[in-house]
């Protein structure tokens, strides 16, 4: 498999686990249907920052979805382990 096809492979099952569309993703990210179809298929790759953008949205890390570790690892039971945000959200402060 070339990278091109190993990214469309790992956005495939990012978006999977993440129980989305790629209108869904689109929508998200503020990027095209078109250019979630290219990616999701092969036919292009996103540049970093929508990289970053796409990762966020689908709960993980941009090196995931070029490497597919996260998307791939098995811990033993048949299952990948969950996808973490990477960006936690924060806390609201109490008693303000």
């Amino acid at each position: 498999m070339s990278p091109t096809t190993d990214f469309a492979a790992n956005l495939r099952a990012a978006r999977a686990r993440a129980k989305m569309n790629q209108s869904q993703l689109a929508r998200i990210c503020g990027y095209g249907q078109t250019n979630i179809s290219k990616w999701d298929r092969g036919y292009s790759t996103p540049n970093v920052d929508q990289l970053l953008v796409i990762a966020a949205a689908l709960g993980t890390t941009a090196a995931d979805l070029v490497s597919g570790l996260a998307v791939t690892a098995n811990h033993g039971n048949g299952t990948a382990p969950p996808l973490i945000n990477p960006r936690p959200r924060r806390r609201p402060s109490v008693g303000a």
